[in-house]
């Protein structure tokens, strides 16, 4: 089931029996969250139909799913990262499975909305989450597209009398990341920003919104490429100012290299920008930019530096170099590789 389809359910009434909610979308996922809330739990009883339960046992979980509501219809149960469902390594993992399989199985009580709450995506390896395709609603959470975000971001300044151009919507995607969240937050500021004017433009964009480390990465490269790596230093020194340590920009970096050697390669055997676009699952806006990186670099050298990159990494986390000093080889390596 998409969200989509939930708000749906919502808006028309038709809520009951269990949900997994997972995916990356946290803002939505926290809005559908208000928004069953608002439809099932009567105003000032909140606190009688509610339970939020942690990593709850079976037999809890039972208990309050099966307690008859307070002066309403339906009684809202929450289980918040259950490690039934992550990574983690569950206590009786292997009992609890099988007593939730076949107390879902025999049907969630119709007095109750029960919702497996997952931040990120669930591990679908895991048994309880096969059992809840069978026998609950998957809902999943994903990232909007360009098109969905840039009518989200619109729908958001309307109140606002403001709207924002195509432009200005690419860079504050590329600049702030698709995450809503945050999104809302440069909205309102942007919104704030600009004053009496009606429109948000792309100089508003790069004028006030702090890039993101992704992006400051893209910027590092563009910059290496133009051949001014004076800039690309400043962007980095501002990096590990803000807080941001050399292992994790490094590895930005390798990534980045490994992004450009397979539009590079791609390029070669003479895919066009659309078809590059599709194969390696890259939004518009981040395509063209890794496409104009890879303009004047061979695969050669692009696969060399990736490889060399892996090294480094894999030396700083055996102890043979320091972080700081592997950044800075790096630095040199891509500074050689675009020259």
């Amino acid at each position: 089931m998409t969200w989509q389809e939930l708000f749906d359910e919502i808006k028309n009434g038709y809520l009951g029996g269990a949900y997994l909610f997972h995916g990356p979308e946290e803002y939505i996922k926290k809005s559908a969250m208000d928004k069953i809330r608002e439809a099932i739990l009567p105003a000032g009883l909140e606190i009688l139909n509610e339970t939020v339960m942690d990593a709850p046992n079976a037999r809890q979980l039972i208990e309050s799913a099966e307690t008859l509501p307070v002066m309403a219809e339906k009684r809202l149960i929450v289980i918040k990262d259950t490690p039934l469902l992550t990574g983690a390594k569950a206590k009786d993992e292997q009992d609890e499975n099988e007593k939730l399989e076949k107390w879902l199985s025999n049907g969630a009580p119709d007095t109750a909305v029960i919702i497996f709450y997952v931040r990120g995506d669930a591990d679908k390896r895991k048994k309880l989450y096969k059992t809840l395709e069978k026998h609950a609603k998957v809902v999943s959470f994903q990232y909007l597209t360009d098109p969905e975000i840039s009518k989200w971001i619109q729908s958001r300044l309307k109140p606002k009398k403001k709207t924002m151009k195509p432009d200005a919507v690419a860079t504050l995607l590329f600049y702030a990341g698709r995450d809503l969240t945050r999104l809302s937050g440069e909205v309102d500021k942007l919104a704030a920003y600009v004053g009496e004017a009606a429109t948000i433009e792309e100089k508003d964009v790069k004028t006030a919104v702090t890039p993101s480390a992704e992006s400051n990465v893209f910027l590092m490269i563009d910059s290496l490429v133009a051949s001014k790596a004076k800039t690309a230093y400043e962007i980095l020194n501002a990096m590990l100012d803000a807080g941001e340590s050399p292992v994790t920009i490094l590895a930005m970096l390798i990534r980045q290299l490994r992004l450009m050697t397979h539009v590079r390669l791609l390029r070669d055997e003479n895919l066009s920008l659309p078809e590059i676009e599709k194969k390696t699952k890259l939004t518009n806006f981040v395509a063209k930019k890794v496409y104009g990186q890879t303009n004047k670099l061979s695969a050669k050298r692009l696969e060399e530096g990736y490889r060399a990159g892996v090294q480094m990494d894999f030396d700083v986390k055996s102890g043979k170099i320091r972080e700081r000093a592997a950044l800075d080889r790096m630095m040199l390596m891509l500074i050689e590789i675009s020259q």
